[in-house]
């Protein structure tokens, strides 16, 4: 099956490319050794890859992963113009990351956690200012999709001063794509009792950028109805804020969600960190 990003290229586009091709003096017969040995088709990808992608990291994931599997650092160029550092790496050794990848599931053991879970890269800082959940809702304006569904014009208080302040913990995160399986109807307690080990439950920007980055690369909107819990605090005590409900209006952030509030549509989210194993 072709990933997403292929299945959009039109006919015309492939067209040209085969155009392209031959004019450089590619024959049918070339193509057809290309399909038929999978070790020329990665020699020439990766000679593509060392070409265009000036990030060794994007490299290493290339790889050992599908394009979807992860939002790397050439993905920020591509799509929000960001121009990250070269030198920015993987936060553990690629063989250990595909190790992780390749395991089973802690939340759903048919699969795997490549399948369940989503890698992607969140700069903590850019040109030497903090990447802030206010910085994000520039980077995602109102006119975009996807959006938050209230902006900073509409808060004051506790909610402003978070968007002004909270920033990743982690630059690279492999977090479960939504809310955590059968994690609502219970309070925060009970919900932290479901956590893995090597799992943390991810701050508000962490949560956020996942659900953003990984529909603005595969068009997956996860959580329309349901909100999940992350650990960052509101001004009431014992309470956290929320986020989700991530429909074609916006994602929401709710604050304040008492820590012994059980819901029905209220989970939690959950994060792998990235260690040796």
């Amino acid at each position: 099956m072709l990933s997403n990003d292929l299945q959009e290229l039109s006919l015309k586009q492939l067209l040209k490319t085969l155009k392209a091709l031959e004019e450089a003096g590619m024959t049918p017969n070339m193509l057809a050794f290309v399909r038929s040995d999978k070790a020329i088709a990665v020699e020439i990808v990766n000679l593509l890859i060392d070409k265009m992608m000036p990030y060794k990291a994007d490299q290493e994931l290339f790889s050992c992963f599908r394009s979807e599997e992860f939002f790397g650092l050439s993905d920020w160029k591509k799509y929000y113009r960001l121009n990250l550092p070269e030198d920015i790496s993987l936060p553990i050794p690629i063989v250990e990351l595909e190790k992780i990848m390749n395991s089973t599931c802690p939340f759903n053991r048919d699969k795997k956690v490549r399948e369940t879970h989503f890698l992607f890269y969140l700069p903590a800082n850019y040109k030497k200012e903090p990447v802030s959940i206010k910085k994000l809702m520039e980077i995602f304006p109102k006119d975009s999709d996807p959006r938050f569904y209230q902006y900073l014009d509409k808060y004051n208080g506790c909610k402003r001063k978070l968007y002004d302040t909270c920033v990743t913990r982690y630059e690279w995160l492999l977090m479960y794509k939504g809310v955590i399986p059968n994690s609502s109807n219970k309070s925060f307690s009970e919900q932290l009792a479901l956590k893995p080990k090597g799992y943390e439950v991810p701050k508000l920007i962490e949560s956020t950028a996942m659900h953003f980055l990984l529909f603005k690369k595969n068009k997956l909107r996860v959580d329309e109805t349901k909100w999940g819990r992350t650990c960052d605090t509101g001004a009431i005590k014992v309470s956290h804020f929320s986020a989700g409900g991530f429909s074609e209006e916006g994602y929401s952030i709710t604050m304040d969600e008492k820590d012994d509030a059980r819901e029905s549509n209220l989970g939690i989210y959950f994060f792998r960190k990235l260690e040796k194993v």
